[in-house]
């Protein structure tokens, strides 16, 4: 065995167990199916103080990797009336000071695939999965990839999945919507960042919290 890897898929998941294959003495290759340019993907994600413990697992320096987020140690949950009903710690501290943080997940993408690329990590873009042969890996361009291990990371719809298992239960609708965005500018009279605030009504709930330069990212 040479410990070739193959990872499908270059986001959250992927560049994380790139990394991880890495450190255990693995040679990984990641294969994304979106070009290297490609825009914002995802609003944003708030990483629970076990998120990271789990990148310094993976011998990442979270101030690094969580840079361009802010601490969010505090959610208040309010109800339909605005009412406050509950203020409480979001996760943590850590016996070192970590608490949550709130990133854009693009800015988390970022920040990871830096890191899988200071560590010699091919990273592969362009490259969609289209079937897998044996030990090989066949995407829609016509390249190939042989490798001991794949590691399916490409998402919900995972082609992964698709391909290894054709009768595997597919994602469905459970009844849920969800949205999120961010304000184009800071906004009057908005509370300090630190808190993720949720308010709650009979059939949806909305959440939000103040970024450092004053807009809101919500959901």
């Amino acid at each position: 065995m040479t410990n070739e890897a193959v990872v499908i898929g270059g986001g959250i998941a992927g560049t994380a167990t790139a990394i991880a294959l890495h450190r255990a003495g693995w040679r990984p290759v990641i294969y994304e199916a979106a070009e290297r340019d490609a825009g914002e993907r995802g609003v944003f994600v708030t990483l629970a103080v076990n998120g990271v413990t789990a990148l310094r697992a993976l011998g990442l320096d979270p101030a690094t990797v969580l840079a361009r987020g802010f601490a969010t140690p505090v959610i208040a949950l309010h109800g339909a009336s605005g009412r406050l009903l509950a203020e409480v710690p979001l996760g943590g501290p850590l016996p070192d000071g970590s608490v949550s943080t709130t990133i854009r997940r693009s800015d988390l993408y970022s920040a990871l695939r830096a890191e899988v690329t200071a560590r010699g990590i091919p990273i592969e873009y362009g490259a969609r999965l289209t079937g897998v042969s044996g030990a090989v890996a066949e995407f829609a361009d016509g390249r190939t990839a042989r490798g001991d291990l794949l590691v399916g990371a490409d998402g919900l719809h995972s082609r992964t999945r698709e391909v290894l298992d054709p009768k595997a239960p597919a994602p469905h609708y459970l009844g849920l919507l969800n949205t999120g965005g961010f304000t184009d500018g800071p906004v009057r009279d908005a509370p300090p960042p630190g808190v993720m605030r949720m308010s709650f009504g009979r059939r949806a709930f909305f959440g939000w919290v103040t970024a450092p330069d004053g807009s809101v990212w919500w959901f």
